[in-house]
C-alpha cells in the first residue's frame, strides 16, 4: 500500500447499530474540491480532512442534511452515474439517515 489510504470510511446510524460507507480516495479528494465551492461546508471539509485510517468520518445531522443537499445538487448539473465512484451509495445512505432521524425534508 502506498503512503495513503485507498478509502475512506463515512459513518451512518442506519438501523441504530452505525454502518460505514466506503469511498475511493480519489473520490474523498473530488468531493473535498466540491465541499469547499460550498458555503458552510467547512465542518465537513474539517472532519474529512482529519479522519485517520483507524475510524470513520463522523457527522452531525446538520452536517449530513448539508453533505446531502450538496450531493444532489451536484447530480442535478453531472448526474450520479458520472460522478465519482462510492457518492450515490453515500447520498442513498445519507437519505436514510435522515429519513430515520425525521430530519429529511422534501425539496420542491
Amino acid at each position: 500500500m502506498s503512503g495513503r489510504l485507498e478509502h475512506i470510511r463515512i459513518a451512518t446510524d442506519r438501523g441504530g447499530g452505525g454502518t460505514n460507507v466506503r469511498l475511493p480516495w480519489s473520490s474523498r479528494d473530488v468531493l473535498l474540491e466540491q465541499l469547499r465551492r460550498t458555503e458552510g461546508a467547512e465542518g465537513i471539509t474539517k472532519a474529512f480532512e482529519d479522519v485517520g485510517a483507524s475510524r470513520p468520518v463522523t457527522l452531525t445531522i446538520e452536517q449530513k442534511a448539508l453533505l446531502l443537499r450538496v450531493l444532489e445538487d451536484w447530480a442535478l448539473t453531472s448526474s450520479f452515474d458520472r460522478m465519482p465512484a462510492g457518492l450515490f451509495g453515500l447520498r442513498n445512505a445519507l437519505n436514510d439517515d435522515l429519513h430515520d432521524a425525521g430530519q429529511r425534508q422534501d425539496r420542491p
